[in-house]
């Protein structure tokens, strides 16, 4: 456990003991935090995302999950505090009350109950996530490069903003860049149907 070894509970026991202790900030990159990424992340849960797995969750943006898969922070309950991220973006992503429920309670949650808070997108059957997470991933690929990051950007940099004001920090304008960064708008495509799964994202009809 990295905050065990931090807080000298033990001694560094590998070579990733002491490359961790040499370089802490691996660590905010491994949980995905620290630092700005502007690009659309999935991911996938078929397990238990106990402490730092949940931790590393709240910096992603698609989360397909098994239906067999736990999720919390625990930490309170070894007697150290969730400093992995999640003491600033629970609360910002789910419920006020069911953020104090994981971070306070300290006891892992079900799937269903992650799925009600808005904890994950999307539950399928264990056997299923990695399929599930790359039908996400494909279909997010579709978009343009640039107007995905400066749509996510415009989105984390508002939340939690007073809305007055706000709005004129979108990155719209009349003459921007269009599909994949070429000047002058979108090309005419073809209509095709979206890739079909059961889910939130799922659309099977045409596109507009």
């Amino acid at each position: 456990m990295p905050s065990a070894l931090f807080t000298k509970a033990r001694a560094p026991e590998d070579d990733w003991d002491r490359t961790l202790l040499a370089n802490r900030h691996s660590m905010d990159a491994a949980l995905l935090r620290g630092f700005e990424l502007y690009k659309p992340v999935v991911v996938g849960v078929n397990g238990h995302a106990l402490a730092g797995g949940t931790e590393i969750l709240l910096g992603t943006n698609f989360r397909i999950a098994s239906s067999e898969a736990t999720f919390g922070t625990t930490e309170v309950r070894w007697g150290i505090i969730p400093a992995g991220g999640s003491l600033v973006r629970l609360a910002r992503q789910i419920p006020y009350t069911a953020a104090m429920e994981i971070i306070l309670g300290g006891e892992p949650i079900s799937v269903q109950a992650a799925l009600r808070y808005g904890l994950v997108s999307r539950v399928v059957p264990p056997g299923e996530v990695l399929a599930g997470a790359t039908d996400v991933a494909w279909r997010v690929a579709r978009g343009a490069p640039i107007a995905l990051r400066k749509t996510k950007e415009s989105v984390g940099s508002t939340s939690g903003l007073p809305r007055g004001g706000v709005q004129d920090r979108e990155p719209v304008r009349p003459g921007g860049h269009g599909d994949r960064g070429r000047p002058g708008g979108p090309p005419s495509v073809p209509r095709t149907p979206r890739a079909s799964l059961a889910g939130p994202l799922s659309d099977t009809r045409a596109e507009p």
